[in-house]
């Protein structure tokens, strides 16, 4: 692959900008210079083992800081797709097809939350879950690109 920043390559297009109008050919030269962006799953962990599990007042005074960071994230136009709530009871099927009630019956670490950022590349990606508020919980992000069907990688 090539030096670039973009993780897939950008097709090239061919435009006959003579047949289009001032204003016209201006808006599709810029939108020809726009960065591509690509998008990521940002998918928040964190342990409910032992005394780690948070009080009632502790989850509520963690709102503000889960805000603020979402709010900047929405602000600089990087969030693929609005906010989706989560129901804390779960399911999970295991090998064998048995069923328990609940992600936290067997595993000591679960997945608090999602979302779905844009970001030219993983650095940029990172560098938007290093603000993350359940990092200050002792939890972790994991950032996962989305690749196109045809990905080979």
């Amino acid at each position: 692959m090539s030096s670039s920043r973009y993780l897939f390559p950008v097709k090239m297009i061919q435009i006959n900008l003579a047949s289009c109008t001032g204003d016209l050919e201006k808006k599709i030269i810029v939108r020809l210079k726009e960065k591509v962006m690509n998008e990521f799953l940002l998918i928040f962990r964190r342990s409910f083992a032992g005394d780690e599990t948070p009080s009632p007042e502790q989850l509520q005074a963690s709102i503000k800081p889960w805000q603020d960071w979402l709010g900047n994230i929405a602000a600089q136009d990087k969030l693929a797709r609005p906010l989706q709530r989560w129901d804390a009871k779960g399911k999970v099927v295991t090998s064998n097809k048995t069923v328990i009630n609940g992600p936290y019956a067997e595993i000591k670490e679960s997945i608090g939350g999602l979302i779905i950022v844009k970001a030219q590349d993983y650095e940029e990606a990172v560098e938007i879950a290093k603000g993350c508020p359940v990092l200050q919980m002792g939890g972790n992000v994991e950032v996962r690109l989305a690749v196109p069907a045809d990905y080979q990688g």
